[in-house]
């Protein structure tokens, strides 16, 4: 959405007043004709977390079988009955994503209200590209190929992709259930209690005295090259909000005005060498 300057106001009186429905609808009026550009504009994000759901470990394979991934999701509904169908949404940038395309199968654990942290953090917050995200993880290999978990689940869910639609952020894949098992008898997980009880409340500050320059999103890998994130500030690729972003660690670089008795080149050669690289985030 381009800047609209005339909004500035606006922005600052919704900071000193309470953020509801209520003002937004009053400015929404107030704009008339600028509805389709300031669309979303007051858009409490956190309002979607009320939209509850459970919270599942997609697990998939590769096309050859040679590889296996899986992904956290809470985006997973059922759609028909006759035949069973459900529908899943998955990150575009994925490596989970690419390989249910590849494979045309998946396995959904649905996780339950024992499920850790740990567990969402092995599957979420890390990339398959990286890590064997199955390596010491008690998993099974179902029918079609796909690992689903043994502990922390409360059903299991093998699926065959029929049609996939692209959300330009996620694919959304519509698939049929081909078997489905009670593994346990607790409570499904819902989106609600990850968010209030089982994710950890970001930080304030970092403990480290090292400087900011960045912020990395821990679910895409996407990184935003400022030190401090703008308010409401979201992932432009997946969306997730700034408790979701790390910090990105560097060092400042001084220019020396003079050197004395040594080259220009090796000085500052030697300077670029005390500064760590860094590394590009990956999904």
């Amino acid at each position: 959405m381009q800047e609209l300057p005339f909004l500035k106001p606006f922005l600052f009186v919704k900071k000193i007043l309470h953020p509801g429905a209520r003002f937004s609808r009053i400015i929404g009026v107030f704009l008339g004709g600028f509805q389709g550009t300031a669309k979303g504009f007051f858009m409490e994000k956190t309002a979607l977390y009320s939209i509850s759901s459970g919270v599942f470990l997609l697990g998939t394979r590769s096309g050859d079988g040679s590889k296996i991934n899986g992904c956290i999701t809470n985006t997973c509904f059922q759609t028909a009955s006759n035949p069973t169908r459900l529908a899943v949404s998955v990150i575009k940038q994925n490596l989970t994503c690419r390989m249910i395309q590849e494979s045309g199968v998946f396995a959904l654990s649905v996780l339950d209200d024992s499920c850790s942290f740990g567990t969402i953090s092995r599957f979420g917050y890390q990339s398959g590209r990286d890590a064997d995200k199955f390596s010491g993880a008690e998993y099974a290999l179902g029918a079609n190929g796909c690992p689903y978990l043994l502990s922390e689940t409360c059903a299991v869910l093998e699926c065959r992709v029929l049609n996939e639609i692209n959300l330009e952020s996620h694919v959304l894949f519509v698939a049929e259930v081909c078997d489905a098992v009670t593994t346990g008898k607790n409570a499904p997980l819902t989106y609600a209690r990850y968010q209030a009880e089982v994710k950890p409340k970001r930080e304030g500050k970092a403990e480290s005295e090292k400087t900011i320059v960045g912020w990395r999103c821990r679910i895409c890998g996407y990184e935003f090259k400022k030190p401090e994130l703008p308010p409401g500030f979201e992932c432009p690729i997946c969306s997730h909000t700034a408790e979701d972003f790390e910090p990105i660690y560097g060092c400042r670089v001084f220019r020396l005005r003079t050197v004395p008795q040594l080259p220009e080149k090796t000085a500052f050669h030697g300077l670029m060498g005390a500064c760590p690289k860094q590394s590009a985030g990956s999904v």
